[in-house]
């Protein structure tokens, strides 16, 4: 390597950085391929004119980063798997603890370790709290690993919604892929984003509900999920009353029974005899809530729960599933992260019954008539 002249003050504005700069891009452009040994210590001091307590230091922040390693007696070769090729980043805009963590942040994390790319040998690194008004949150790391082109990808979840611009703009600059989880693209306008069918889930579940002779239908969710289409139930000859569509806030859970025994306590003719929980937060209390009501699941009320595949507790009551995949939304990513798209890009995850998710063996009730299978396809998305 031709022998550089270097100033002190250059990159960073100091000389370790500009050597790690320099070895950096080279890795980058494969200049330096995985597995490649670098020039030994006294060549670098050749080339950069700087002291080797200048070059250690810059190997020592190459090796952190993920770059490189030192084998004994050998010398210092680029990784096998350098992070610009293997290294995903998940972001999540709130902590494991906080009350905006969801069960599909659970499973969506849980699947992760469950991938198998032969040819990519992925390695996922999640970032929580990523907020630009949380000093002591992953959002610095985050920072500092775009700027560094330690990341192959970028995945990010809807709750990092006020990092979500500037992340967005780091990504490009640095010419890292970026996948957004649940987002719209009003949102996220010329990004790739994976979202749940919201439209499929409704019509899936009001199919269900009208094969099995039902005929009233009530909604409980979340505040957050967009309310339900009234006219997919109309459109099934179905009824609903606008106080059977409710959405509780987090304060509003803990009474959640007293709703659900306000919305059941009528007279059989007068109160839903199909229900829909569409979010899985709300299913215990739900399903608690109908039982002290003394009505008997599939025969005075269908119900369908959302869940989050794989992540559902099983439950005696003949109650149907119906949710979206966590390895679906992790897959879809991935290939927006391996062929990214230029422009505006939406991905759409079906709801699947338990009898449509691979490797899930559905537990036929005996008070079900029989199970159903409907066609999945696309349309608008449902955020969860």
């Amino acid at each position: 390597m031709k022998k550089q002249t270097s100033s002190h003050k250059k990159g960073y504005g100091h000389k370790k950085e500009e050597v790690v700069n320099a070895l950096r891009t080279r890795i980058l452009s494969n200049e330096y391929e995985p597995g490649s040994r670098l020039p030994t210590v006294d060549e670098l001091v050749e080339e950069f004119a700087f002291s080797r307590t200048t070059m250690q230091q810059a190997i020592r922040q190459l090796t952190r980063e993920g770059f490189i390693q030192t084998i004994d007696r050998k010398g210092v070769y680029v990784t096998d798997r350098p992070p610009h090729l293997h290294r995903i980043g998940v972001v999540f805009g709130c902590g494991q603890d906080s009350h905006s963590w969801t069960k599909f942040y659970t499973a969506f994390r849980d699947e992760l370790s469950k991938i198998i790319e032969p040819d990519r040998h992925y390695e996922f690194i999640c970032y929580y709290e990523v907020n630009p008004d949380l000093p002591d949150s992953d959002y610095k790391t985050l920072r500092k690993d775009i700027a560094s082109h330690s990341l192959a990808g970028l995945i990010i979840h809807r709750t990092a919604w006020d990092a979500r611009e500037e992340l967005c703009t780091l990504t490009a600059a640095a010419d890292i892929p970026t996948a957004l989880v649940n987002y719209n693209l009003k949102e996220a306008p010329g990004a790739t984003v994976i979202r749940t069918d919201g439209h499929k889930f409704v019509d899936k579940s009001m199919d269900w509900f009208k094969e099995r002779g039902r005929s009233r239908v009530a909604v409980v969710t979340m505040y957050t999920v967009p309310q339900i289409n009234v006219q997919a139930v109309l459109n099934r000859g179905l009824s609903v009353r606008p106080h059977w569509l409710q959405a509780v806030g987090y304060d509003g859970i803990n009474n959640l029974d007293r709703l659900i025994h306000l919305l059941l306590d009528y007279p059989t003719e007068e109160r839903p005899d199909a229900l829909l929980i569409a979010n899985d937060h709300l299913t215990d209390i739900v399903l608690k809530s109908i039982g002290e009501c003394g009505l008997i699941i599939g025969r005075d009320i269908d119900v369908i729960a959302h869940c989050n595949w794989p992540q559902t507790t099983q439950s005696p009551l003949p109650i149907r599933r119906l949710g979206f995949s966590a390895m679906d939304f992790i897959h879809q990513c991935l290939i927006a992260i391996e062929k990214p798209h230029k422009g505006s890009h939406e991905i759409l995850i079906p709801a699947l019954f338990e009898s449509e998710v691979p490797g899930m063996t559905p537990t036929p009730s005996p008070s079900m008539k029989r199970q159903y299978l409907h066609a999945v396809g696309e349309s608008e998305a449902f955020l969860v």
